[in-house]
């Protein structure tokens, strides 16, 4: 009897299970880092002072390349593949929005720069309100009704 089961072409992959919990931990840094730096007093001395700096935001690109040594195209196969993998990209994502916000809420990230991250890296979307001729705005509350609607139309 011969095995009629196609094989499998190609190299094998690259992909271990492992790599799950590599990405979260690689994304899982403080946001912010303490460095020391001297500065100058008024008296003319030179002194060592701490200051809290916003720490880089992790990236899948750094993540690929730097630690596994793979285009970052791989991760995005590897995450269609590998529901386990897909779990542990959407969690570094959401780190990465942590990161975003946080910085950018407080002046550290480029508000232009912060933008194209979140539509480009992150797939966040900018959206606009196009008010209809039937909508009326309640604007002390800003929000929206179809006031030509009546209640058992809903």
């Amino acid at each position: 009897m011969s095995d009629n089961t196609p094989k499998k072409r190609g190299r094998p992959t690259k992909y271990k299970p492992e790599y799950c919990e590599l990405l979260v931990k690689h994304f899982t840094q403080p946001l912010y880092i303490t460095v020391t730096v001297q500065k100058m007093s008024a008296s003319g001395s030179v002194m060592d002072v701490e200051e809290r700096i916003a720490n880089d935001i992790p990236t899948l690109e750094g993540f690929a390349v730097r630690v596994l040594g793979v285009v970052p195209e791989r991760l995005s196969i590897w995450a269609n593949e590998y529901e386990d993998f897909r779990k542990a990209m959407s969690t570094a994502k959401g780190i990465q929005k942590e990161f975003l916000f946080t910085h950018n809420m407080s002046g550290k990230y480029n508000a232009s720069f912060s933008k194209f991250f979140a539509i480009n890296c992150l797939g966040m979307k900018e959206t606009t309100h196009v008010e209809s001729k039937n909508e009326h705005k309640v604007e002390g509350y800003g929000l929206a009704f179809d006031l030509t609607k009546k209640p058992g139309d809903l």
